[in-house]
């Protein structure tokens, strides 16, 4: 199952990548260019986090309203929001450190 979610993740990585090379003309030819494709994988990283985060929220949510009873239910509940709050932290580090690169740079 882990080497299923690798893939799945790597095959969406690439999809990013061609779209990535393809908006600066075959590859970044510049300092801007690389903080461009940088910038545009962060956005990526970004919307990808907290659409995980979200998805990790609810589910979080539904196991703590519903197997309020059960420790082992809920403490997985709490491992579930643990998770979306490093999703989150994860997302804001990528594009801060974007953000402080192309200031940088610029």
């Amino acid at each position: 199952m882990t080497a299923l979610r690798i893939l799945s993740f790597l095959i969406l990585v690439s999809f990013f990548a061609r779209d990535a090379l393809a908006q600066t003309g075959g590859g970044p030819t510049s300092i801007q260019g690389v903080v461009r494709v940088l910038n545009n994988f962060a956005g990526f990283l970004f919307v990808l986090l907290i659409g995980l985060a979200v998805i990790f929220f609810l589910l979080a949510g539904y196991k703590y309203l519903f197997f309020s009873g059960r420790a082992d239910k809920v403490q997985e509940a709490h491992q579930m929001m643990l998770y979306g709050v490093v999703a989150v932290a994860v997302g804001v580090v990528a594009r801060g450190v974007v953000f402080l690169v192309d200031q940088i740079v610029r």
